[in-house]
């Protein structure tokens, strides 16, 4: 294993490591509280783990194309579930419904695209490269792009009326962990890998409110 390989490596293993109590807290919360959100935001953290876990499976040479093609789902749709439980907190139940129907079409033609796409080159020497059909560009722009505005502009609404500092630390973990359907689209594998890491990080120092 290379010394870049092995760096991407202990980036994705502390992802990790930082990701699974993160779902599992948000899923306590739900359990506490029974506010929706928690419950939407804990899926995505799951979601955000298990493909995680693939990008260490690859880094070791486990990749198939059911696994390739499992992760690229996962990579998009999980930034839907992350913009329905953000949404959770700051607009009318209608917004949401209707976003729901969205992700819902959206998430069909994405499960098509990455069926009907070739995935034997998205994978190489054990890193996600960002190869992808323009099927897959489409299908995971139309889910990124504007999960990547509503989770900025909701931050921003969310904290002109709390004025709650740690919220700005929250928010921007969440937005840098949805962009990174942008970075393998862009072919920026290696900062995807660190990007996750920065932003899971992000997340936790503004749940523990430091």
């Amino acid at each position: 294993m290379s010394l870049g390989l092995f760096s991407l490596y202990i980036a994705a293993v502390l992802t990790l490591l930082l990701s699974l109590p993160l779902a599992l807290y948000l899923m306590f919360e739900y359990k506490r509280f029974r506010h929706k959100h928690f419950l939407w935001l804990s899926a995505a953290f799951w979601l955000f783990s298990i493909d995680t876990l693939l990008e260490l499976l690859f880094s070791m040479g486990i990749s198939t194309g059911l696994l390739v093609r499992l992760y690229l789902f996962i990579a998009a749709a999980m930034v839907n579930l992350l913009v329905i439980g953000v949404l959770g907190r700051v607009v009318h139940h209608t917004t949401i419904r209707a976003y729901k129907v969205y992700s819902v079409l959206t998430l069909i033609f994405l499960a098509y695209s990455v069926l009907a796409s070739n995935v034997s080159s998205v994978v190489v020497k054990g890193i996600v490269s960002g190869s992808v059909s323009s099927l897959i560009i489409i299908a995971s722009s139309l889910i990124t792009i504007p999960g990547a505005f509503i989770l900025a502009g909701s931050s921003l609404y969310y904290y002109i009326d709390t004025r709650r500092i740690r919220t700005l630390s929250i928010f921007a973990g969440i937005l840098i962990m949805s962009t990174g359907g942008f970075l393998y689209i862009a072919s920026m594998p290696a900062v995807n890998y660190y990007a996750d890491f920065i932003g899971i990080l992000l997340l936790w120092i503004g749940v523990i409110n430091i």
